[in-house]
């Protein structure tokens, strides 16, 4: 005889969390509606790794000939850091990035670097920030203001500081 459990995808979602090592602490794990949102608390815990873990819940149905998403059924997944560990590191990364002229490439910390550029010197956007660095490719490298280009800074900085410093942290436990 089978036994069946009743879990919602949030509940599934947090015990493969914790399976991975991320604890209630950490990782905060909310189903709104249709969408499971997932909130890490803590800079060592990695973006990317969260993400890889709760898009194996993420379940939408589209349309075969349209392309657009069906009504009812779906569960979305958003993947973020709380604002209190953002905020610091992006109004540091803002600060030296506003100081800096048009075309002026800043070192922000962490191996990223970044570039405000006006329409003189081929900007597509209006207040077009150009960012290169870990997680910064040709397709997603551009920021349209001073503020979005630093939380994104700020995102990938605390990523990449996560992944680079979770093997140490693994073999230390070992």
């Amino acid at each position: 005889m089978s036994t069946t459990t009743n879990a919602t995808p949030a509940q599934r979602l947090r015990a493969a969390l914790k399976a991975a090592g991320f604890n209630a602490r950490r990782v905060s794990v909310r189903h709104d509606h249709s969408t499971l949102r997932v909130t890490l608390r803590d800079a060592p815990a990695a973006l990317s790794t969260v993400k890889a873990i709760a898009d194996g819940f993420r379940s939408v149905r589209y349309c075969e000939a349209t392309g657009e998403i069906l009504c009812g059924g779906n569960t979305f997944v958003e993947v973020e850091y709380t604002d209190d560990l953002i905020a610091p590191i992006a109004a540091a990364a803002a600060a030296v990035l506003g100081a800096a002229g048009d075309g002026e490439v800043v070192a922000i910390g962490g191996g990223f670097r970044a570039a405000k550029l006006s329409r003189a010197r081929g900007a597509t956007y209006p207040d077009e920030v150009r960012i290169w660095g870990p997680g910064f490719e040709l397709h997603n490298s551009v920021a349209c203001g001073v503020g979005w280009a630093a939380k994104r800074i700020a995102i990938a900085y605390l990523d990449a500081r996560a992944l680079t410093e979770a093997p140490a942290a693994n073999a230390e436990a070992a």
